[in-house]
């Protein structure tokens, strides 16, 4: 998918006969195009629990860029597997401030712990693009209601 918008610019003399005064006229016109992968536009959000969960989440610009490099790439149960040392390495960020992002989003109830490094991302809030079927994400709903 495509965006265009454009810039052009524009510059032209009008000269007045009687006077011979000349006057220049400026015009722009903006031109740019932006695509979008239909791919990542499949994942489907809650909109406003995500918003609200991201506003408990992250306290900075840093945090919320953070928190969506994080949570975007879900398996096909709606886990979050991160090593959160190589993680930090490859982000440059800190290993408090990964730590810190997790624990808020198991206090704010956007995942849930199940192990070292695997959390599983409440799935009434988004679903990850990785299902092929209703059943399989419906059966990730009631494992998330059961833990």
């Amino acid at each position: 998918m495509k965006e265009i918008s454009k810039k052009s610019q524009f510059q032209g003399s009008l000269i007045n006969n009687e006077t011979g005064e000349v006057v220049t006229i400026q015009g722009t016109e903006i031109v740019s195009e932006k695509y979008y992968s239909i791919k990542k536009l499949n994942r489907k959000v809650h909109y406003m629990d995500l918003i609200d969960a991201i506003a408990e989440i992250a306290n900075s610009r840093m945090e919320i860029k953070l928190f969506g490099i994080l949570f975007s790439d879900l398996d096909d149960n709606n886990s979050l597997i991160v090593n959160i040392s190589g993680m930090s390495r490859k982000l440059e960020v800190s290993r408090p401030t990964i730590t810190k992002i997790l624990k808020r989003s198991v206090e704010c109830g956007f995942t849930k712990k199940l192990a070292v490094g695997e959390y599983m991302v409440n799935p009434y809030i988004v679903r990850g693009s990785r299902f092929k079927s209703n059943e399989k994400f419906e059966a990730v709903q009631k494992r998330w209601d059961d833990i």
